[in-house]
């Protein structure tokens, strides 16, 4: 089992388990993860893609490994998987992400905000405002 998703299972299966949603009364419930297009993130989407939700992934990363990535999770699971490129630093496309969330599936009922930005360089060339 890959790391991804033994964490998701240590962070995500607490949430659903608390919440008490049955892969039933998850169905058509929308679930927006940002910064799922690997890793973490991915993990955690096919956590609640696997307990009934619908599921918008958002990041960067190689076109054509995100679609794979998307529809694989959709055909896994059967639930709808889309995909939105919203830049987490634009507001105007935040808004939008989850306004277009709203319209495909009549609300977001699960925001993960994973999204992360990595900063790499020496420490001394480091800047202060990070």
């Amino acid at each position: 089992m890959s790391s991804r998703l033994l964490l998701a299972r240590r962070f995500v299966l607490p949430l659903l388990a608390r919440s008490r949603l049955k892969t039933t009364e998850a169905r058509r419930r929308c679930a927006v993860v940002t910064g799922s297009t690997s890793g973490i993130g991915l993990g955690i989407a096919e956590r609640l893609a696997a307990a009934g939700f619908n599921v918008v992934l958002n990041g960067f990363g190689d076109a054509e490994q995100i679609e794979r990535s998307r529809a694989a999770l959709a055909d896994q699971t059967g639930v709808d998987v889309r995909y939105d490129a919203a830049d987490m630093t634009n507001p105007q496309q935040i808004q939008q992400m989850i306004a277009d969330a709203d319209a495909a599936f009549g609300g977001v009922d699960v925001l993960v905000n994973n999204a992360g930005v990595q900063h790499v360089c020496p420490i001394e060339e480091f800047p202060d405002d990070m």
